[in-house]
């Protein structure tokens, strides 16, 4: 396996764990806030360093192999679902707590005392969409994508 796939999945595996660790930590928690922020960092440089080293092989690739032109096609309108779907998750519950607190430092901070059970509630259904929805776009990657660049890098 080349250096490059092996640390994409290293990548999937820490961003999945990071989640399911915000899940145990509580996602209101202090602890729970900054490793949802961190995978949040964490995906957004693992997305650049396959766009800067993974795409360029394998569009140029493509350019021969039309099954794979077709999923590179799919793949890039899937992610952007997919980004489209996290952005809109962050800044949904970033703009909750510019609301609900006078300290903007503190990111997801609406999780106090005297914020109701509705917000955490669908926080918590939001977020379990989310992490489904990371699952499915990682296990696609790793299954098509990953294997596609390992063919080509024999």
């Amino acid at each position: 396996m080349s250096q490059l796939i092996e640390e994409l999945k290293a990548d999937h595996a820490e961003i999945i764990d990071m989640l399911l660790r915000v899940k145990l930590l509580n996602i209101g928690s202090e602890d729970g806030q900054q490793k949802l922020m961190s995978a949040k960092n964490k995906l957004l440089e693992h997305l650049r360093r396959e766009d800067a080293e993974l795409y360029p092989t394998l569009n140029r690739v493509a350019k021969d192999d039309t099954q794979l032109k077709q999923y590179l096609d799919y793949s890039a309108k899937d992610m952007e679902e997919v980004s489209r779907k996290v952005l809109q998750f962050y800044a949904k519950y970033s703009e909750e707590t510019s609301k609900r607190v006078e300290a903007p430092k503190r990111k997801f901070a609406f999780f106090t005392k005297k914020t109701s059970n509705n917000i955490q509630e669908e926080f918590l259904r939001d977020f379990e969409k989310l992490y489904l929805i990371l699952l499915d776009r990682l296990g696609k990657e790793e299954k098509i994508l990953f294997a596609a660049f390992e063919k080509v890098n024999q």
